[in-house]
């Protein structure tokens, strides 16, 4: 069997079911919803607007629905030219115990040309992580910020412009649903704001794979594995989310900033970590051409399984693991999800580094060690 037969077969037999339920569940939602307009989120909505497009009910009911280019960062950039301060400034960050300057830089619109300069003038490493708790003291970040800041609500006040633009263009108004792949509700948290700020009349009804709301929402939220009503099987989801994302997610960058052009406003995309990497590319399109043959095959398939996807990322096997030794995110330099070399050609801390940075921790442990161990239970341990 061919390499890219593998895969196909993998998304035919893993993700085709666990889309077919979710859409099952997604296309009834939306449609007892009676929502006007769904909207899919770029770059996780890829697959799912597609599988939509397969289920009758949604097909047949003749609800709007469009593929819109927001993210994380191109939504909340718009949102820090109304802050007045450093500490304020801080307030959109995600949660997380560690963040790296990178990433905050990133997160203010600072790009890495201006690495060497901001190294030189405030004594800070570009990859340096600092506790995310104790930015409010950090003076030397502060300092760099109040430094930036007239640059940051510059380029802020532009985006929020555009941003606000886009969101007339595309229709988000009146009884909307959004699809994403979830978590924390962050995405829908800082589209509220933006939407309440401009006078924009919308409320949004958020559908997501899990979701577990940290952050003060008006619409209302709704996870079809987990939610806040049931958070059972969150742990059993995130254990491997980042594998999980990329079945779901298109061939291209994430949103980074607007731009207008000829009156109408296109997404300006980051560079696609996989740009340059036409395996990956080829392997992640059989995975998603399995997929969806699935359910263009099975439309009369029993509910119950997704529970193969899931239990694939609690406990997968060294067959399975060998598609995916490949995969890796991008952040300055490759972070892979799964070990490169064996377990005994790493150093410890270098080992210990490789598994920080793995967003599959669960399928980490089992092709570092291989044997038969409860890696989900360690990991369960491990998160404690």
């Amino acid at each position: 069997m061919v390499a890219e037969e593998k895969y196909e077969k993998f998304g035919l037999e893993v993700i085709g079911p666990f889309l077919k339920d979710f859409t099952d569940w997604l296309c009834h939602g939306i449609v007892e919803q009676k929502a006007e307009k769904v909207f899919f989120f770029s770059r996780d909505g890829f697959m799912m607007q597609k599988a939509c497009c397969l289920h009758r009910s949604f097909v047949d009911s003749g609800i709007k629905h469009e593929y819109v280019y927001f993210s994380r960062n191109s939504l909340r950039r718009a949102l820090l030219w109304d802050c007045p301060s450093y500490e304020d400034s801080l307030r959109y960050l995600s949660n997380q115990r560690f963040v790296a300057f990178s990433e905050l830089a990133s997160y203010y619109g600072v790009q890495e040309q201006e690495k060497a300069a901001i190294e030189k003038s405030f004594g800070i490493s570009w990859n340096q992580s600092f506790l995310q708790s104790m930015l409010t003291q950090n003076e030397k970040i502060k300092s760099f910020y109040d430094a930036y800041k007239a640059k940051i609500d510059e380029e802020s006040r532009r985006q929020y412009h555009d941003i606000i633009m886009y969101l007339k263009q595309i229709g988000m108004r009146g009884n909307v649903a959004i699809v994403d792949i979830g978590w924390h509700g962050a995405m829908q948290y800082y589209l509220e704001l933006l939407l309440e700020k401009s006078g924009i009349n919308a409320n949004v009804t958020g559908y997501y794979i899990g979701v577990n709301v940290i952050y003060p929402l008006k619409g209302r939220t709704n996870g079809f594995l987990f939610g806040k009503e049931n958070l059972k099987m969150r742990k059993k989801v995130l254990c491997s989310y980042g594998i999980l994302e990329k079945f779901f997610q298109s061939l291209e960058g994430s949103t980074d900033d607007y731009a207008v052009r000829q009156d109408v406003v296109v997404p300006v995309l980051k560079k696609y970590e996989y740009e340059n990497d036409a395996q990956i590319q080829n392997y992640i399109c059989a995975l998603q051409e399995g997929a969806l043959r699935y359910l263009k095959d099975a439309p009369g398939n029993n509910g119950g399984s997704w529970k193969a996807l899931i239990d694939f990322g609690m406990r997968p096997t060294l067959e399975q693991l060998k598609l995916f030794v490949f995969f890796y995110n991008v952040d300055g330099e490759k972070l892979y999800f799964l070990p490169q070399k064996g377990l005994f050609r790493y150093r410890l801390k270098e080992f210990l580094l490789a598994f920080s940075n793995s967003c599959w921790k669960t399928g980490f442990m089992k092709a570092a060690f291989k044997i038969p161990l409860p890696y989900f239970w360690i990991y369960n341990l491990l998160r404690k």
